[in-house]
């Protein structure tokens, strides 16, 4: 009768859902019991095959976050975008209120910058081979647009959420993206030179936290880029132009001080 009962209670076992907390609960158990049988096999498999919790939420994220990025109607794109970050930021105030936290991982965000970094650069190559007269020009010119506001979203996510530190190296490096960026319009590329842009805001307000090489790097490879783009980049944000100024002078000082 006992084993009859076992029996029935593993059958169950097998065809409920779990929580991730009840699957630590059924291992024990099971650990303790230390059955032998088909129906204890397929119950342990299943623990074995069922994805993580953070899994799945890195999962749909991924699938989130990537039909954002691909989306070509801009107004939704926008709008979805706006919906998320303020998601983002609800949940980290919701983990500092009731320490609970559904959270998008540091793995997705950049294996999703590193997808939009060399999409860019592959728009930007095709864009310096074309002539002014291809019909496909403007095609690619909005593509480099698209791409780099991108990229912009991705910075904004990776700063808000004290993940950004590896950005700045990453976007140091990026001499070739500089070079291929004074050959593009400025109408077309100043959206990459904003990128620029909050990288040194951040560091200047002390959001983001590099060594002296690095910020120096960053100036290296993309002060004489951004200097070029401020005009048009004053346009599309007004607010930009004290902000950058104060902070690409604190990067220039504390890097020189350094």
């Amino acid at each position: 009768m006992f084993d009859a009962g076992i029996l029935s209670c593993l059958e169950y076992l097998e065809a409920v859902p779990w929580s991730e907390e009840e699957e630590e609960k059924v291992l024990s158990c099971l650990s303790e019991l230390q059955l032998h049988g088909s129906v204890s096999e397929e119950v342990l498999q299943r623990v074995l095959t069922e994805p993580s919790t953070s899994t799945r939420v890195d999962d749909i994220f991924l699938r989130m976050l990537t039909g954002v990025l691909q989306a070509k109607d801009e107004k939704a794109r926008r709008e979805m975008k706006t919906l998320i970050s303020r998601l983002l930021r609800e949940d980290a105030s919701d983990y500092k209120s009731y320490g609970q936290r559904l959270d998008v991982s540091k793995d997705i965000l950049y294996h999703l910058y590193h997808r939009c970094l060399s999409s860019l650069i592959l728009c930007l190559s095709e864009a310096t081979c074309m002539d002014d007269s291809m019909q496909d020009r403007g095609v690619i010119m909005a593509e480099i647009a698209r791409e780099a506001d991108n990229m912009q979203w991705l910075v904004d996510i990776l700063i808000d959420r004290k993940l950004g530190d590896e950005i700045v190296k990453l976007w140091a490096d990026q001499k070739e993206l500089s070079v291929l960026h004074s050959k593009i319009p400025t109408m077309y590329r100043h959206g990459i030179s904003r990128i620029t842009a909050q990288l040194c805001i951040a560091i200047g307000r002390g959001h983001l936290l590099v060594p002296k090489e690095t910020r120096y790097s960053i100036l290296a490879t993309w002060l004489e880029p951004l200097y070029e783009d401020f005009g048009w980049m004053q346009r599309a944000c007004r607010s930009i132009d004290k902000k950058l100024t104060r902070n690409c002078r604190l990067l220039c000082m504390i890097t020189q001080i350094d």
